[in-house]
């Protein structure tokens, strides 16, 4: 797990890129209700089965659980009908392609939905699932507010 960014002292946002896992169970379990140290918040964004999932939810919702080749063909294919350059890995303008040509309110409701669809399995049998919404909501409230509007 990588420690991203801290919110305050109130709250520790932490990434999560993960596979199937019931060390992740465990590890979310512990991070979530033993490691409150000074009323220090946890908040683990997860992305099952990769980020990529968390990405294809800017412009539709998808439930299958495949290979993630996939999930990059799938985003390609996204990509190309709104007039981007394919997907690459630790492309620098995820975030501006994602808010201009994608859909961030689209992928936060449509994560939700998953999530709800998947209340009765572990976080780490929930698949394709992802929390990353959750910190996206959170760090949103700090951009300006023309993109702002874009998330909340």
């Amino acid at each position: 797990l990588n420690t991203i960014c801290y919110l305050s002292y109130l709250h520790k946002l932490i990434y999560n890129n993960m596979n199937k896992s019931r060390e992740f169970n465990k590890l979310l379990y512990r991070l979530l209700t033993s490691l409150s140290e000074n009323d220090v918040s946890y908040h683990v964004a997860w992305s099952n089965q990769c980020i990529e999932y968390w990405f294809i939810l800017h412009f539709n919702y998808y439930t299958s659980d495949n290979d993630r080749k996939f999930y990059i063909d799938n985003l390609n294919n996204n990509f190309i009908k709104v007039g981007l350059p394919p997907y690459k890995k630790n492309d620098k303008n995820i975030f501006s392609n994602l808010t201009d040509y994608g859909d961030p309110k689209l992928a936060i409701r449509y994560a939700k939905r998953r999530i709800d669809e998947c209340k009765d399995y572990t976080d780490s049998d929930s698949v394709p699932a992802t929390k990353v919404y959750e910190l996206v909501e959170e760090l949103s409230k700090y951009l300006p507010n023309d993109i702002k509007n874009k998330y909340i």
